[in-house]
């Protein structure tokens, strides 16, 4: 009678941990995904007021600008890319600029900027081999679109920031689980105490 309290109890235990930890997993998931995407969004623009003078000139970005984006890069992580009007590389945040010159246009979410969207999500970069968050902001003059300001950053990072919050969570509710067993061991102690003085009376 003993263990088949103890079990009870920890299944029940359980299943409460269960019902509130797999939706906040999830929650904490969309949540750092969308502060992620916020940020990226925010800085996508600042960047762009920085480089729109140039951009609507037509010419290439000031050396201030460039530097600019490079510290941006070490110090957040995100690469960054910026295209003209034509979708041609102006500057990235690489350390050897081979990029630079290159077209960007094919790219889904600098394509869809080009158009003046503002475009943000997650997709498989068949360059890098991985899953990138992006965000691609358009350069307006006017009505005019002088160029794009493009972020991304690994979706691993995220991924990983969550797992650590969920390694958190979990230890946190094995451990409830543990102790809900303790506490059933001693409370069914308590019980088949009781219970047995009354059985011998009746014999």
């Amino acid at each position: 009678m003993r263990w088949r309290l103890i079990g009870a109890f920890m299944f029940i235990t359980l299943l409460v941990v269960l019902v509130q930890d797999i939706p906040l997993g999830n929650y904490l998931v969309r949540v750092e995904r969308e502060r992620l995407t916020t940020s990226l969004e925010r800085d996508a623009f600042l960047l762009a007021g920085r480089s729109g003078d140039a951009l609507r000139a037509g010419g290439p970005l000031p050396a201030e600008v460039a530097a600019d984006v490079r510290r941006y890069g070490e110090a957040g992580g995100a690469r960054v890319v910026i295209v003209d009007a034509g979708g041609t590389a102006l500057a990235t945040s690489d350390d050897d600029q081979a990029a630079t010159g290159s077209t960007y246009s094919s790219r889904p979410e600098i394509a869809a900027a080009l158009t003046g969207q503002i475009n943000a999500g997650q997709r498989y970069s068949q360059t890098l081999g991985l899953d990138l968050l992006y965000v691609a902001v358009p350069v307006l003059s006017g009505e005019k679109i002088s160029g794009v300001v493009r972020l991304t950053y690994p979706a691993s990072v995220v991924t990983e920031q969550v797992n650590g919050q969920l390694r958190t969570i979990w230890t946190v509710a094995g451990t409830t689980v543990l102790l809900a067993g303790i506490l059933a061991y001693v409370m069914a102690g308590a019980v088949t105490r009781r219970l047995l003085p009354s059985r011998s009376s009746t014999i």
